[in-house]
This record gives C-alpha cells, structure tokens and sequence, in this order.
C-alpha cells in the first residue's frame, strides 16, 4: 500500500456561502445587524401554520423587523457550512457587525419567515476599540530633592466597574527615569472585574510588577472595552516626621484605542497542510497572530469517527506559536480515499479575540492505494 498525504485544508469560514439548492421559492436578500439570535431542538419548527420554517436557527435583523431568517445544523452534508453560518451571526451579535443574508421565501409578499442559504460580513467593519487610562503612580522615599521634593511618596490608584456585565482588565507598568530615560515595563496582567466591584492599585502592588524600591515614579495602563471609573489618589508625607504635606484625588480620562485582543487559530506545516502525522502522533501548530498575549488554553481534534482529543496549548505571547501533538486513532488512515479531521484552538472560546472566526480548521488526509 502506498501512502500519500496532500493538501486538502481549508478553513471552514470558506463554508460561510452554504450550499444553495435550487428551490421554487423565491431567493431574496437583506443586510443588516442581527438583533435576535435563538437556537431550539431540531423538528420544534418557527412560525405560524402557513409561514412555518423548519430550521433549528432563527435570527432577525435591523433592518427588516417583521421577517425571520433560519436555517438546519444537523448531522448531514451541510454541517459544517451551516455550523460556521451560526458561529458568524453569533459573533455579529457580540460585536454589532453588519450581515447579508440570501434566503429563500415561499411567498415574499405575505410570509414573513425563510430560509437563509447564506450569511457573509459585509466590509468596512468598525474595528473593536478599548477604553484606555494612563495614571501617574509616585512611589517611596525621596531624601535627595534632586527630582521632586524631599520627601514620602504613595499612590492609590483606585478602579471601579460601574456597568451591569464582567469586564476584563489589562493593565501594564513602567517606570519612568531621569535625564529621559525610558525605565523597565512589566508584561500585561489581566484580570477580571465583576458588575459594581473595585479594587485599588497602591506602591506594594506596584512593587511587585517594577522595582520601586528606594523611590520610583512611572505610569499605570489600563485597558477594557467596557468604560470603568479610574481615580486616583496621591499624598506625601516630610521625612521627619510623615506629616501630611499634600494630597490630591485625580480622576482619570479615558481615550479610545484599538482594543488589544489575541488571536488564535491553527495554521499549516512548513509543508503547507495539516496533515503531519508520524510515529502515530498528529502535530498541529496554534499561532497568537492577535496583538496581546493569549492564556493556556485547548486545543481540540476531532477525528469525525466519534474519536476527538483535547490537549493544553501553552500560553502564546502575540505573534507567537507552538506545536501540540494528538494520537491518531487505530485505523484512521485505513483504506483509500479522504479521511477528513477538524481542528479547533481555544476549544471551550476561554479567550476572548480578535476574530472568533478562525479558530477551527478542516484538515485532511489521502490515502492512495
């Protein structure tokens, strides 16, 4: 039996155009931002007798209110495509983004429901943006006079989460040193910040991501795409006997800046395809082409046999990537012909990106006899 692997991959966001049938009913189309998404159990149906679809997915648009769109994800031929029409309209829901969809309609003049063969992004999408806050932090004791006045130094810098939703937080420190000198930056931390908590930046924490010790000053970045309240609180002390000398409370502006997100997805071997298998193992490589660093997160193979196999992929700085490897079932490769697999990075969407579009790939290997 002779074996060849070639290239046969292709991301599945390819899938997104469906598969059009030639049908009796009319093929329209509507563009707008989705405004309703729902998913129900496969036969439930949607709609009134006369105007009844029978899809397991139904959204709306903006743009024409009184009509419904759906369409079928079930076990047959169009899966893929019709699973990637789902993950779009549900990332298009998320981020506002405009859609065109192509339906086809019974009646176009008195049915309000149809079938959505395709669904596609339209251009000129609005990139996501951040809410970002730059805080002065002064830190320590300062006996020379030489930069600011003699003296002790502390910083609170205090952030509050005033909106009805879990915001996600990065912040990063530098330290700022004389004669111009660009001084140490930490690397980005980020945490979570649920509805209507705070929590406060002070010299100790600072300390722990950049030396301030005896005395530093620098800058606090913060960055959500949530609006947060960031107010700052500044006192020092005389050296001989820490009486108060001043103290200020500053709120901090926030200014509008591409939000900094990761983005993970497979990508092929140096030889160009995904199917790299040797010694019964198959490697795939996950890149961050995102511009922030992405967390440990899984990587997931689906052998479509009813075999599928999850593996850790270590956290990836942006522009960053790493190879995972996966056991190939027994018999995989048995018999000639395609023998297709799925790839999915971040499998269980832990991170947040900049495109959730890309994480899951179709991979495959021929066998030729």
């Amino acid at each position: 039996m002779r074996s060849t692997t070639l290239l046969m991959s292709a991301l599945l966001l390819a899938g997104l155009l469906g598969n059009a049938e030639t049908a009796d009913a009319a093929l329209l189309q509507r563009q707008g931002k989705v405004t309703f998404l729902r998913v129900h159990d496969v036969g439930t149906k949607f709609g009134p007798p006369g105007d009844q679809i029978d899809v397991e997915v139904v959204f709306q648009l903006d743009a024409a209110p009184q009509k419904s769109f759906g369409f079928q994800v079930r076990s047959d031929g169009n899966r893929a495509a019709r699973q990637g029409m789902l993950d779009l309209l549900r990332d298009a829901f998320n981020h506002g983004w405009t859609v065109v969809v192509d339906f086809n309609i019974d009646d176009p003049t008195n049915d309000n429901n149809g079938v959505a063969i395709r669904v596609a992004l339209t251009g000129n999408q609005s990139a996501p943006t951040a809410h970002q806050y730059v805080a002065k932090f002064v830190c320590g004791k300062n006996d020379e006079g030489k930069i600011v006045a003699p003296g002790e130094y502390w910083s609170a810098i205090n952030v509050a989460n005033p909106t009805r939703e879990t915001v996600v937080i990065r912040k990063r420190f530098a330290v700022a040193l004389p004669g111009e000198k660009a001084g140490p930056v930490s690397p980005v931390v980020t945490e979570n910040l649920r509805p209507g908590q705070a929590f406060d930046i002070d010299c100790p924490d600072i300390a722990t991501h950049v030396p301030v010790n005896p005395f530093a000053k620098g800058f606090v970045t913060i960055e959500s795409a949530q609006d947060l309240e960031v107010v700052g609180v500044y006192t020092a002390a005389r050296l001989t006997n820490r009486e108060l000398a001043t103290e200020e409370i500053e709120r901090v502006p926030s200014r509008e800046v591409a939000l900094a997100l990761p983005d993970l997805l497979p990508v092929p071997g140096p030889e160009g395809h995904f199917c790299r298998i040797a010694n019964g193992r198959l490697t795939v490589t996950v890149r961050n082409q995102g511009t922030a660093a992405a967390a440990a997160t899984l990587t997931e193979v689906d052998y479509l046999q009813g075999t599928r196999e999850s593996v850790t992929t270590p956290a990836l700085a942006a522009g960053a990537a790493a190879d995972v490897t996966f056991a190939v079932p027994a018999g995989f490769l048995n018999g000639e012909g395609n023998h297709p697999f799925r790839i999915t990075a971040d499998k269980g969407a832990t991170e947040v990106e900049l495109n959730e579009l890309n994480n899951v790939v179709a991979g495959n290997c021929q066998v030729i006899l």
